[in-house]
């Protein structure tokens, strides 16, 4: 009898832990699902116009400090020509995208241990020790991290018309300082997108597809959605929006029960999957500010 109970614990320890390992795999999943959509979207943008129009102007700098004032013209008015078809083009247009990064930040830890650092980060801070509650600080991020660095199109076409002026004017270290000023003012924009709500989001889509077939499955999933949303939460992600952080967990224990007791869930998943998506745009416009 004893070899028996301990035979069905071992069992059911190890369906645990599978199940646990599935549902840890569905959110590693959605991430890369995500980074591969991002990547995609890149891959749309051309990157080719900005970098030429870069490199018109970083060759005229050289050209002026070889003394080729002459050549340095040549490519600044071929730089300028294709700027203004492009702006005849594009009217609307006013960023050209240069380049773009895609960094990946995925916290290693769960809730219960992102609570610990983040009360060790206040304890440091309250004793002074900036610097080192600054560490810990820092690896609290979990989110996807797009940087595009774009060439203002009006800007870069005013300063190549100004540096031409100065060298016909024989004015070649202010030609210089105009074309000096092109890389200074490209602009950089961040957009990070916390991971919890992605998982959240991957989660909840799974629970509905088990909510009939394999409700425990189910269950565990529901629940893993409200642990990345806790996660999110105490990150700080959308910290404006705590009422609402409160309002889409309720609504998960509301599915939770109504999943035990063999209710439908699909029109409740969906609802709450779009408030996650909103919470998650929220988070954004808060990074940006």
């Amino acid at each position: 009898m004893r070899r028996l109970l301990t035979a069905l614990i071992l069992s059911s320890l190890l369906t645990s832990t599978a199940l646990g390992t599935t549902i840890k795999e569905k959110g590693r999943e959605s991430v890369q699902k995500k980074v591969s959509e991002l990547k995609r979207e890149r891959a749309a943008l051309s990157f080719n116009q900005a970098l030429e129009a870069l490199s018109y102007t970083d060759r005229a700098i050289l050209l002026l400090h070889q003394g080729k004032k002459e050549e340095a013209l040549k490519l600044l008015s071929k730089a300028q020509k294709n700027i203004e078809k492009l702006i005849k083009l594009h009217p609307q247009l006013q960023l050209l995208p240069l380049s773009q990064q895609i960094v990946v930040m995925e916290y290693p830890g769960d809730l219960k241990e992102a609570e610990k650092e983040i009360e060790k980060a206040k304890e440091l801070l309250n004793k002074g020790k900036v610097q080192d509650a600054r560490l810990i600080l820092t690896g609290l991020a979990d989110e996807i991290d797009v940087i595009t660095t774009y060439l203002p199109l009006a800007m870069y076409d005013q300063v190549v018309k100004l540096a031409q002026k100065y060298i016909k004017a024989g004015k070649i270290d202010e030609a210089l300082d105009a074309l000096s000023l092109i890389r200074g003012s490209l602009v950089i924009d961040e957009v990070a997108i916390p991971i919890p709500f992605i998982k959240a989001t991957q989660y909840l889509k799974e629970a509905e597809k088990y909510q009939k077939s394999d409700k425990e499955k189910a269950i565990k999933l529901i629940e893993a959605a409200k642990r990345e949303l806790q996660l999110a939460k105490a990150l700080g992600y959308a910290y404006d929006y705590s009422n609402t952080y409160d309002e889409l967990l309720k609504e998960i224990r509301k599915i939770e029960d109504n999943l035990k007791e063999g209710k439908e869930i699909t029109s409740s998943i969906r609802k709450l999957e779009e408030k996650v998506k909103e919470l998650s745009k929220k988070a954004q416009m808060e990074r940006r500010k």
